[in-house]
């Protein structure tokens, strides 16, 4: 194998390995706030895109899913039990009064906590979920601003110069920071941004998180790229690592290239890696098999000449259909 491809993983120290067994939880979403799952509405009221789960799974983490309307004594037990939350991306115009909205909201707050009291439990949103990050820190639902021609392009990270001393990126090996900093191979999936000027102007935000790294849309409007917690292991971009390896469409830039491919699998791995100092864990081995997405088969979706946005999605039936129905 070249040395452009090689994977070289800092393996974490026995001091602070606290589970070789991580269980990432990833927050699904209404499956009516995406308009191109229209057609399985009436059946599936929520999902996940397959992507995300692979490419946690490709850092050595398991996954199960938290559904979006929990209630609060149940979705403390499942945070108590994992050892990461992932906030996926989406289509939800508002989040701010929905029971997404609410359960992010516990999750974010309960995270912060835990850190807080020496508990390691690390956080990463992606796109939508990056946005949400950022209004959870702030506490301000209004952060969003448009922007234009950033659905289905692929760019190079424009880090600024505290990524090489991050945690995230300056643990990286060269030729895959090299990747990142010179190479379109993150792929941007939004019409909304949140500004380096939004992180100066809100206090709360700007002292929670550093910027990383930051884009250009097509008239020239700079929005950041990817962030990191400076006090909790909460990390969030608005590019998309899960679609350079598991995503197929033709009709968007999506770089599939092995340096690529390579690159977006170190995020994975660090987060994993993050995950691996957390120390909680089901008090059941049965329930968590019984939680873990393995039990749900993923969807293949319909496509026509591979213009689907996702290959395959992990989707829960509305209460009221019945199994045979699906």
């Amino acid at each position: 194998m070249s040395t452009s491809s090689t994977i070289k993983i800092n393996v974490t120290s026995p001091r602070t390995t606290k589970t070789t067994r991580p269980v990432w939880g990833v927050l699904t979403q209404p499956t009516d706030s995406e308009e191109r799952l229209v057609d399985f509405e009436e059946r599936y009221r929520e999902y996940v895109p397959a992507s995300f789960v692979r490419w946690l799974e490709s850092g050595g983490a398991r996954v199960i899913p938290i559904h979006y309307d929990t209630e609060e004594q149940e979705l403390r037990h499942l945070f108590e039990s994992i050892n990461g939350v992932l906030f996926t991306g989406g289509e939800i115009t508002d989040i701010s009064n929905t029971p997404y909205g609410h359960t992010a909201k516990l999750l974010f707050r309960w995270a912060k906590e835990a850190n807080d009291a020496g508990d390691h439990f690390p956080i990463y949103g992606t796109c939508q979920g990056f946005q949400l990050m950022c209004q959870l820190a702030a506490n301000n639902f209004t952060l969003k601003q448009r922007v234009k021609g950033c659905v289905g392009v692929s760019k190079p990270l424009e880090f600024t110069h505290k990524a090489k001393s991050s945690r995230l990126f300056g643990s990286l090996p060269q030729h895959v920071y090299r990747t990142l900093a010179e190479t379109p191979c993150g792929e941007h999936m939004h019409n909304y941004c949140i500004t380096p000027e939004t992180f100066e102007e809100h206090q709360a935000l700007g002292s929670m998180f550093e910027v990383l790294a930051t884009n250009e849309d097509a008239e020239g409007k700079v929005f950041v790229t990817s962030m990191e917690g400076k006090k909790y292991p909460f990390w969030a971009g608005q590019f998309h690592p899960e679609r350079n390896g598991w995503e197929w469409t033709e009709e968007e830039e999506i770089d599939h290239s092995p340096e690529a491919i390579v690159a977006m699998h170190h995020i994975a791995a660090f987060l994993v890696k993050e995950s691996r100092k957390s120390g909680h864990r089901f008090a059941d081995r049965e329930e968590e098999r019984k939680r873990l997405i393995y039990n749900n088969p993923p969807h293949l979706l319909p496509t026509e000449e591979e213009t689907s946005m996702y290959a395959q999605t992990y989707f829960w039936l509305h209460d009221d259909v019945e199994v045979g129905q699906a």
